[in-house]
């Protein structure tokens, strides 16, 4: 019970840190202005709008916002306090893990409802997105807590939102289905479900499938870092 308050503790902490980050507040400000600019001014296709910036946005919260803010505890010697206190490095990855699965859920239901103005779509959006945030939030995680550098923490995370951008536009740039790649599963599976484009022949089931393979992949990645 009290590893649970304290992984509820540490989550809560990560929240108000990603929150509270003039970075990623200026990030999110400008995902929720682009979501209003695609729907009201440029007309987007909301097939195309809602998974390109929820994926951008578990992505850049992730990859750039919590790498970074764990770097930086590290640096100052945040995560040395609480081991000392007691808490150990699983505890800790867990507090980060959730904490960042709910700013980037967050933030996608935002986005998402802002393009569609339905909530049903905006919450289906969300949990199909999972299988983005989930790995992203492994990976980010596993990758913050080995660096002890901010300035350079940046540089290791901008992959992961590569990654998110590419997979999100390659049915729309090249007519490519990204289900194969590591966070293509949900935009492909948004695309299916939420605005029910028939044309990909690949099996939902497969793409799940898929996902699931690189959310195990990202969560060994992460019991690696946590136990070196």
């Amino acid at each position: 019970m009290d590893n649970l308050r304290k992984v509820v503790a540490l989550a809560l902490h990560e929240v108000r840190s990603l929150a509270a980050n003039p970075s990623m507040a200026a990030t999110i400000f400008v995902l929720l202005f682009f979501a209003l600019l695609f729907t009201d001014f440029f007309h987007f296709f909301e097939w195309f709008s809602v998974p390109f910036l929820c994926q951008l946005a578990a992505c850049s919260i992730g990859g750039i916002g919590t790498v970074c803010i764990l770097a930086e505890e590290r640096e100052r010697g945040t995560e040395q306090t609480l081991l000392l206190s007691g808490t150990s490095r699983a505890t800790i990855a867990a507090g980060k893990v959730i904490g960042c699965i709910i700013v980037c859920e967050l933030v996608s239901f935002i986005c998402a409802f802002g393009i569609t103005r339905d909530l049903g779509r905006a919450g289906e959006t969300a949990l199909l997105l999972l299988f983005t945030t989930i790995p992203v939030a492994f990976i980010s995680v596993a990758l913050g807590m080995q660096l002890s550098d901010q300035q350079r923490a940046s540089s290791w995370g901008a992959p992961i939102l590569f990654c998110g951008s590419i997979t999100a536009t390659l049915d729309a740039l090249i007519e490519v289905s990204p289900w194969m790649l590591p966070t293509g599963a949900a935009p492909e599976l948004i695309d299916l479900f939420v605005f029910g484009n028939m044309a990909s022949k690949i099996s939902p089931v497969l793409t799940c499938g898929i996902a699931f393979i690189y959310c195990i992949i990202a969560l060994l990645v992460l019991i690696k870092s946590v136990r070196s």
